[in-house]
């Protein structure tokens, strides 16, 4: 017998994980900022929710980052106003630090996430949410 909580049969998780992918690639934000509530929602302990959307990351950040390279270089304005080293809207400058210095830094958080007792870390988490929701509000009232 299933506990109340847990991940829903398929194709739940297919239509979720496309929805989040979809929806944090239109926001901007890792799809973990989705995928670990939704996982802890569904009694997934808060380490291994953050571990798998770390891991989903890539599966969401790789489709978006080729989205984006094909649209703007299809539709985007021609050079004159993006950085140098763009490929659409995907500056393979900023690709080329980012990634590096994620993958040499993974290891430290992996390290310091399994030190942080669950309660502490769901802090941390839902003072992330937080924030990205406050800067999300913010970008939308500047513009008014």
């Amino acid at each position: 017998m299933k506990r109340k909580f847990e991940i829903p049969d398929k194709p739940w998780p297919s239509v979720v994980g496309a929805g989040v992918g979809i929806v944090s690639t239109l926001m901007g934000i890792g799809g973990a900022a989705l995928n670990v509530p939704y996982m802890t929602l569904h009694s997934v302990r808060i380490h291994q929710a953050i571990g798998t959307a770390a891991a989903l990351g890539l599966t969401v950040a790789i489709p978006g980052m080729i989205g984006f390279a094909v649209i703007g270089f299809l539709f985007g304005e021609n050079g004159s106003s993006m950085p140098p080293y763009s490929v659409g809207y995907v500056n393979l400058l900023a690709l080329a630090v980012i990634v590096p210095v994620t993958v040499l830094m993974a290891p430290l958080g992996v390290r310091m996430g399994h030190k942080m007792h669950m309660k502490k870390m769901r802090r941390i988490f839902s003072i992330f949410m937080i924030f990205i929701a406050l800067r999300m509000i913010y970008e939308v009232v500047r513009d008014f």
